[in-house]
C-alpha cells in the first residue's frame, strides 16, 4: 500500500455491471455506479476494499507484473462468493512515488451465473487518499503536478499534467488518455486541456473537458496529503478510439499526480 496507516479513505471509485449471454454476443441490464467504492486500513495491518456490489473483503499478498507500475493480486470475497482480480500503483515507484495516494483497476474473475441464467460481468476503478482539509491547502505559489492515470488496467499510463496557482485558486493543465492497442503498441488520444477554479472552502473540484469529437468528458479531482502535495484525479468521457473498435469509446479513469 502506497499509505500503510489510516482509517478510511477518501475514494473516486467507478463500477460498471451488466450481463451477457453465454456467447458474449449481446448484454443486458447495464448500471454504472460512480460512488459507493470503500478502502479502508485495518488495526490488524490489513487493508479492505468494498465494492458496490461485494463484501468488504481483505487485501492479500501482491506481486509485481513485470515492466508495468503495478502489482496484481485476487482479492476473494469472505464468503468466498465473489471475487476480483485487482491491480494496484506499486507504492513509491519510481514513475510516480506516491505518500498520500494511490489508485488501481478490477475486475470480476469468478463466474457468477444472474437469475436469468446469463453471466454476471463486473469491472471498475478507483483512486483513493488522504484528503487535504480545506483550511490546510496552500494560500499562495504556483506549483505542477505530473502523474498519470490507467485507462484499460494494462499498465499503459495516461498523462495528466495541472498548473495549481493557489493564490488565486485556478488549475490549468492537461489530459491524455492512452489505449493499448493489440500487440502492445500504444495510442494516444488528446490531449485535452481544462481549466478549473477550486471552489472556496473546498480542497476538490470539477469541470467539463471539452473533447475532439464535439463531445464532453468530465474531470474531477481532490488535492490530497497534508497541505496539497498530491491529487487524484477521475476523467470520464467518450473519446475518439477509431484504431480499436471504428467509432468512439466510453472510459473512465482514475489516476493520481504529485507536486513537483
Amino acid at each position: 500500500m502506497a499509505i500503510q496507516q489510516v482509517g478510511e479513505f477518501s475514494v473516486l471509485g467507478y463500477e460498471i455491471s451488466y450481463d451477457t449471454s453465454f456467447n458474449g454476443n449481446d448484454r443486458n441490464n447495464v448500471i454504472e455506479s460512480f460512488d459507493g467504492t470503500r478502502f479502508r486500513y485495518l488495526q490488524s495491518g490489513i487493508h479492505e476494499l468494498l465494492l458496490p456490489m461485494f463484501e468488504w473483503s481483505p487485501l492479500g499478498p501482491a506481486f509485481n507484473s513485470g515492466s508495468v507500475p503495478f502489482s496484481k493480486q485476487t482479492v476473494v470475497e469472505p464468503s468466498g462468493s465473489k471475487s476480483i482480480a485487482l491491480s494496484l500503483l506499486i507504492p513509491g515507484i519510481s514513475a510516480l512515488p506516491l505518500s498520500f495516494t494511490g489508485f488501481g483497476n478490477w475486475y470480476l474473475n469468478k463466474r457468477v451465473l444472474t437469475a436469468s441464467g446469463r453471466d454476471l460481468q463486473i469491472q471498475g476503478n478507483f483512486a483513493y487518499g488522504i484528503a487535504t482539509s480545506p483550511a490546510q491547502l496552500p494560500q499562495m505559489g504556483t506549483r505542477t503536478f505530473r502523474g498519470f492515470g490507467d485507462l484499460e488496467g494494462y499498465g499503459t499510463p495516461s498523462p495528466f499534467e495541472a498548473t495549481v496557482d493557489f493564490a488565486v485558486r485556478q488549475i490549468a493543465g492537461k489530459i491524455t488518455p492512452t489505449f493499448t492497442e493489440f500487440g502492445g503498441g500504444v495510442v494516444p488520444t488528446g490531449p485535452y486541456s481544462f481549466s478549473v477554479a477550486i471552489p472556496a472552502g473546498a480542497s476538490s473540484t470539477v469541470t467539463d473537458i471539452p473533447l475532439s469529437n464535439g463531445k464532453t468528458g468530465k474531470l474531477e479531482i481532490q488535492f490530497t496529503g497534508p497541505t496539497g502535495e498530491e491529487l487524484m484525479f477521475r476523467f470520464r468521457g467518450t473519446v475518439p478510439c477509431l484504431f480499436f473498435n471504428g467509432g468512439d469509446c466510453a472510459v473512465v479513469m482514475s489516476g493520481a499526480a504529485r507536486m513537483q
